[in-house]
């Protein structure tokens, strides 16, 4: 059976998104400062069509292309999906299958470039089903968070992958703190057999 994986970005207080996201302000204020570190890739930038085959081929790079190559579907939430059909170009940017949890009922979208959309209604759990068998083999991505929580448990993945940005939005917290006690978690998880996660 086919791999499930979370792989988030977050600040460091905790957050995956800015205030005030939307269709009109995706990912919030200051939201897109969480993922700063991924516009200049260039294996980002060739996935979206963007410049002109320029960008960083460090590290973050090949971490970037492994995960992108790993990945037979996606799954997202409503408000995801809300705040990109507003904003992404015709070519979609996942190239995959996307199965989006919705009480919304409507035929999948095909979009330009091998991404199409399907709209899931039962939950969960049937996304996930759904997204193992389109993904061939590949493994499934669950992004944002709404799909994450939408399991009312433990994630339902084998893997979590938490990339913390250096940035805050709550006034009077430690971020520090914070990713510490996450790294605490993720030890526990690790020695019980659950998921893993990298704080990066």
């Amino acid at each position: 059976m086919s791999k499930v994986f979370v792989d988030l970005g977050m600040s460091l207080d905790g957050f995956v998104a800015g205030p005030n996201a939307g269709p009109k302000n995706p990912l919030g204020d200051r939201g897109t400062s969480i993922h700063a570190w991924i516009y200049n890739q260039r294996v980002f930038m060739q996935h979206l069509k963007l410049g002109d085959g320029g960008g960083e081929t460090g590290l973050d790079n090949r971490m970037l292309e492994a995960t992108f190559g790993r990945i037979g579907a996606n799954i997202m939430g409503k408000r995801m999906f809300e705040e990109g059909e507003a904003n992404w170009p015709e070519e979609a940017p996942f190239h995959t299958p996307v199965f989006v949890l919705t009480k919304e009922r409507r035929p999948p979208w095909e979009r330009p470039g091998g991404t199409t959309f399907h709209f899931v209604n039962d939950g969960i759990e049937s996304a996930l089903a759904q997204a193992r068998k389109a993904a061939g083999g590949h493994a499934s991505a669950i992004r944002r968070e709404e799909a994450v929580t939408s399991a009312r448990g433990r994630p339902p993945a084998d893997r979590v992958a938490l990339r913390a940005d250096q940035s805050g939005f709550q006034k009077g917290c430690d971020p520090t703190a914070r990713l510490e006690a996450e790294r605490a978690r993720a030890a526990g998880r690790d020695q019980n057999g659950d998921a893993t996660i990298e704080a990066t």
